[in-house]
């Protein structure tokens, strides 16, 4: 899962990136550039990213669910110091 937690990390803004700046985001660093496009067409395949020439980026629905997974870690951080501190 780390290489796909690393490839959300490094395209969770929505926008296109190059599969040549992806490659170097954290695990990805150690697949081969036929690992790592094997990966990428794997991801298509089941609609998690979006491909275009050499730039790949998440699917709408995938962003989204990730930007309410990051919101709802962020809230319940938030809640656990609001109950630490009035508690």
């Amino acid at each position: 899962m780390e290489p796909f937690n690393d490839l959300i990390e490094a395209t969770d803004d929505g926008c296109w990136h190059s599969i040549n700046e992806v490659s170097t985001k954290g695990s990805l660093k150690k697949l081969s550039m036929t690992e790592l496009m094997k990966f990428l067409d794997i991801l298509t395949e089941n609609n998690f990213v979006e491909q275009s020439d050499l730039e790949i980026r998440l699917t709408p629905p995938l962003l989204t669910f990730t930007r309410n997974i990051k919101w709802t870690e962020r809230a319940e951080k938030n809640t656990k110091h609001t109950f630490l501190f009035w508690g």
